[in-house]
């Protein structure tokens, strides 16, 4: 499921609402840092992802994040916890798309509220 190459942004997003909620449960979330290879697929996929600039697939794609990093069930392991944790920070591609992202959107959100407040009054045409 996870190494398709996906065409559309919600084909993607789709994806990592799966991908969301598998790692929700108690072996997904574990699964993470030992399944061989999950956690650099998992990266490389938002990395990709981030760089579409898409709202939907961003957030889809922060949100499995979100969930790989505070775990959603019941009887966490502490030490998954950390694990998977520190096995997301660890890479600085990762962590530098992650910013990439956050500047992006705190200069075209401020832009796009101003648009819409100069659409919303009467003067703007």
């Amino acid at each position: 499921m996870i190494n398709k190459d996906l065409e559309t942004n919600s084909e993607i997003e789709a994806q990592f609402h799966a991908l969301r909620r598998l790692v929700a449960s108690k072996i997904g979330f574990a699964a993470f840092t030992i399944l061989p290879g999950f956690r650099e697929t998992v990266g490389t996929k938002v990395v990709k992802a981030l760089k579409r600039h898409n709202c939907g697939v961003t957030q889809a794609a922060i949100d499995c994040i979100c969930a790989l990093m505070q775990p959603m069930h019941d009887d966490c392991d502490l030490r998954q916890e950390q694990l998977n944790k520190s096995s997301l920070l660890s890479s600085n591609k990762f962590l530098e798309s992650l910013l990439e992202m956050w500047i992006n959107h705190i200069v075209s959100v401020p832009l796009l509220y101003l648009f819409l407040l100069l659409l919303r009054t009467s003067d703007f045409f």
